[in-house]
């Protein structure tokens, strides 16, 4: 059983090491996001057979620690929104995976991540690179927590808060795409390296609610990972 702190260290763009990971590798390499992957609830239903996952990327450059300030600059987006998730990184080279067995045994551990997004850019653009990649767009942390350590994957809980009110809440249990599943629809079409970061999708909740301010702490909390929180900078 092993969770080790994300720290974040030298000059330049942020990246975090952990004993984690093999010697020398530093997060992120990729940062894969997936788009739509929450129900509304728990209720068991048939996913469509044509349904694959949404994928997006964000630039690596856009990620910041724990407690680190995300800032809100109104010169390049007025609707900056938060959105908790929960990271997968990766441990060891995947490709070409076939069990959902070694797709978990790919995977360094799970942390906490806040999917920072500029929901104007997104309309502009008509895709979300730009909108989700802005410096300290993507907080990662507490600390990086070994599967063994934590409960059923299909259980856990995440929770997002802004100034202590709860405006997102949702189970793992309502993944449209469960965690295995993630990791090896992705080491299908690319090859996973250590320090490559995959983002599970965020809970269900109206944009009004995630809205983030000068001046709002976030808070993003999940069963077993502790909680990432970020204070809400002007530029």
């Amino acid at each position: 059983m092993t969770r080790h702190a994300l720290r974040f260290e030298g000059p330049g763009r942020p990246a975090a090491s952990s004993p984690l990971l093999p010697a020398g590798v530093r997060l992120p390499g990729s940062l894969i996001g997936i788009g739509e992957n929450y129900r509304p609830d728990a209720t068991p239903r048939a996913r469509p057979e044509t349904r694959i996952p949404l994928i997006f990327g964000k630039f690596p450059g856009c990620v910041t620690g724990d407690g680190a300030p995300i800032v809100v600059d109104p010169r390049l987006s007025e609707q900056v929104v938060c959105e908790g998730e929960l990271a997968l990184v990766v441990g060891e080279r995947a490709r070409g995976l076939r069990t959902e067995q070694q797709a978990l045994d790919a995977l360094a551990g799970i942390c906490l991540a806040n999917d920072v997004s500029a929901r104007d850019l997104q309309a502009a653009d008509g895709q979300s690179t730009r909108g989700k990649s802005l410096d300290g767009f993507c907080p990662l942390g507490p600390e990086l927590v070994t599967l063994d350590e934590l409960p059923d994957l299909r259980a856990l809980e995440l929770t997002t808060r802004v100034n202590e009110r709860v405006v997102q809440q949702a189970s793992t249990a309502q993944l449209v795409f469960s965690i295995p599943e993630l990791v090896l629809f992705c080491a299908n079409f690319m090859t996973l390296y250590p320090g490559d970061v995959i983002l599970t999708g965020t809970p269900v909740a109206a944009d009004e609610a995630l809205r983030l301010r000068p001046g709002d702490i976030v808070e993003i909390c999940g069963t077993g990972l502790g909680v990432l929180r970020n204070p809400v900078v002007a530029r």
